[in-house]
C-alpha cells in the first residue's frame, strides 16, 4: 500500500529535519511499532502509558507490585481491622482513610503524653478561649475578663501531666485546640463514642500502613496518569485497589518492551512526528499494514511543499 497520510511535519521540527535524517526517523518509528506502539492500549494492559524509561525502573516497580499484592496490602488490612476493633472506630475503605485514622490516634497519643484523660471528659471551649491571645479572642468575638481568664488558665494547667511543660500560654492553647479537635473527630469516626484512647495495636498498624503507603507511592509515580498518581491510589476503594494491583502483577510481562517504547515515542514526539503517530495509530492493523518509511517521507515532503508555498506567493498561487 502506498502512503496515505495527510499529516505533515511543520515549524521548527521541519526546519531541523533534513532529508537524510528521514531513514533514522523511519527506523525509530518501525522499532516503536514492533514494540507495540500502535497495539498497546489501556484495553490490552493496565501498564499502557506507564512513565518508565529504563529497565531498572520497570524491575523496581514490578517488585513493588509483587510486595503489595503478596504481603503489604493483606498485612495492612489485618492490622487495621484489629486497630479499629480495639479503638472502636468504623473501618475505613481506602488507604487514605486508614491514614486519617492512624493520624487521629497519633494525635491522641501525643495528647495522652501531655494531659490526663480528663481533657477529653470536659468541655474545652472556655479554656481554649481563655488561653488564646488577645488578637485571637478579638477575632473569635470572645469577651472574657482578666480574672475569669486567669481561673480558666489555672484549670487548663491542672489538666497537664507533670512531665508536660508547654513553652507558654500560646503552646498550651495549641495543645488544647488539638485535644478538642481530636475529641470531635473521635465522635465522628467512632461507632460507639466514648473517650479517645490509644489502643495497643497502634504501633503495629502504624508500621504496616507506613510500609504500604511507601510502596504504593513508589508504584503510583510510574503508573499512567489515568490512575490519578499518589492521591488516586491512596484514595482508591480497597476492592478496586486490590484488583488493580493484581492485574498489574499478572501482566508483568508487558513491562519488558515498555521502557524502550516510551523513549522512542518521546523522541518521535519531540521531533514533531506526533501527528503522524496519531494518524498511523488510527490506521494500523498489524505489521505490514502501512509502509512506515513511505509515510515518513510523505509527511516530510508535504511539510516542505507547504512551507515553500507559504514562503513563495507564486508557488502558493
Amino acid at each position: 500500500l502506498g502512503p496515505r497520510t495527510t499529516r505533515r511535519l511543520r515549524g521548527e521540527a521541519l526546519l531541523s529535519c533534513r532529508r537524510e535524517d528521514l531513514p533514522g526517523w523511519a527506523e525509530r518509528l518501525a522499532e516503536a511499532a514492533a514494540l507495540g506502539a500502535f497495539t498497546t492500549t489501556p484495553a490490552t494492559t493496565p501498564w499502557a502509558g506507564a512513565r518508565l524509561t529504563r529497565s531498572e525502573q520497570a524491575e523496581a516497580v514490578a517488585a513493588s507490585v509483587r510486595r503489595l499484592v503478596a504481603d503489604l496490602l493483606p498485612a495492612a488490612r489485618a492490622r487495621m481491622a484489629v486497630l479499629d476493633a480495639e479503638a472502636g472506630l468504623r473501618g475505613a475503605d481506602t488507604p487514605a482513610g486508614w491514614l486519617e485514622q492512624v493520624e487521629l490516634l497519633r494525635g491522641v497519643r501525643r495528647t495522652a503524653q501531655r494531659f490526663s484523660a480528663e481533657v477529653y471528659r470536659q468541655s474545652l471551649a472556655d479554656v481554649v478561649a481563655a488561653t488564646a491571645g488577645p488578637s485571637q479572642r478579638r477575632a473569635d468575638g470572645v469577651r472574657m475578663g482578666w480574672w475569669r481568664r486567669w481561673r480558666l488558665r489555672r484549670q487548663a494547667r491542672a489538666l497537664l501531666l507533670p512531665t508536660a511543660v508547654p513553652a507558654g500560654t500560646e503552646e498550651l492553647h495549641d495543645w488544647l485546640l488539638q485535644a478538642r479537635a481530636q475529641r470531635l473527630e473521635w465522635q465522628r469516626a467512632s461507632g460507639r463514642g466514648g473517650v479517645p484512647q490509644v489502643p495497643a495495636a497502634l504501633d503495629g498498624a502504624e508500621a504496616a500502613l507506613d510500609a504500604l503507603l511507601a510502596e504504593l507511592d513508589a508504584v503510583a509515580w510510574a503508573l499512567p496518569e489515568r490512575f490519578g498518581g499518589v492521591e488516586g491510589l491512596r484514595g482508591a476503594a480497597l476492592p478496586e485497589l486490590s484488583a488493580l494491583l493484581r492485574s498489574l502483577h499478572e501482566d508483568e510481562g508487558a513491562l519488558g518492551p515498555l521502557p524502550r517504547r516510551t523513549v522512542l515515542l518521546a523522541e518521535l514526539a519531540a521531533g514533531g512526528w506526533q501527528p503522524l503517530l496519531d494518524d498511523l495509530g488510527a490506521r494500523w492493523s498489524g505489521e505490514g499494514s502501512v509502509d512506515l518509511r513511505a509515510e515518513v517521507e510523505t509527511a516530510w515532503w508535504a511539510g516542505v511543499l507547504e512551507a515553500v508555498s507559504l514562503a513563495d506567493p507564486l508557488v502558493g498561487a
